[in-house]
């Protein structure tokens, strides 16, 4: 790779590095508005029953891994797992 690129992908497990460049995590409501967005992870303190939606986006040299989750609240903590798909480039 030319110019000193890094393909952002952990050579061992082929999956990508999650970092502050190149994560983008984005939650909405149901109504469509935006409640948070961060990069490598979100905290949210919601009501309980809230319909949200967690939308992930990580862009490598590699390609662009991309998932979304859809979650109602429930008491406690809530931990949303994100499964992401791979866009080669």
């Amino acid at each position: 790779m030319g110019g000193g690129a890094t393909r952002s992908v952990d050579s061992a497990s082929g999956l990508p590095v999650f970092d502050e460049t190149n994560t983008r995590i984005t939650v909405t409501g149901e109504d469509g508005n935006q409640l948070a967005e961060g990069t490598t992870s979100v905290t949210l303190t919601l009501d309980i029953g809230k319909k949200i939606s967690i939308k992930v986006v990580v862009t490598t040299e590699a390609g662009e891994w991309h998932g979304s989750a859809e979650h109602t609240v429930t008491a406690g903590t809530n931990t949303v797992a994100v499964k992401l798909s791979k866009t080669p480039k």
